[in-house]
C-alpha cells in the first residue's frame, strides 16, 4: 500500500471513530436521562406504596378499635354501667385514626400527581 492511501484510510478511520464517539456520548446522555426517570418513578411508587401500607395498617387498627368498642359497650350494658364518658376515649382514638388515614390518602394523591 502506498503511503498516501494509508493516510487516507487512517484519516477515514479517525473520522469514523470521532463520529462513533459523539454518537456514544449522545446514547450515554439519553441512557442517563432514562435512568433518572426510572429512579424518580421508583421513588414515587415506593412513597405511594408506603402510604398505602400505612393506610392498611391504620384500617386494621380501626377495625380492632371497633371491636374493642363493641366489647366495651356490651360489657358495660350487661352491668348497667353504660355511660358516654367511658366511650369518649375510644371515639377520640377512632377520630385520630380517621385523620391519619385521610392524611395518607392526600399523600398518595400528591405523590401520584408529582407534587
Amino acid at each position: 500500500m502506498k503511503k498516501n492511501e494509508l493516510k487516507k484510510i487512517q484519516s477515514r478511520v479517525t473520522q469514523v471513530l470521532k463520529q462513533t464517539s459523539k454518537h456514544l456520548e449522545g446514547v450515554g446522555k439519553e441512557a442517563k436521562i432514562l435512568v433518572k426517570r426510572g429512579e424518580n418513578e421508583l421513588s414515587k411508587i415506593s412513597r405511594m406504596g408506603k402510604a398505602q401500607f400505612e393506610i392498611l395498617a391504620l384500617s386494621v387498627k380501626k377495625e380492632q378499635l371497633y371491636r374493642r368498642i363493641g366489647m366495651k359497650v356490651w360489657k358495660l350494658s350487661t352491668k348497667g354501667k353504660l355511660t358516654t364518658d367511658k366511650l369518649k376515649a375510644f371515639c377520640k382514638e377512632l377520630s385520630e385514626i380517621n385523620k391519619r388515614v385521610k392524611s395518607k390518602k392526600k399523600t398518595i394523591d400528591r405523590v401520584y400527581k408529582g407534587k
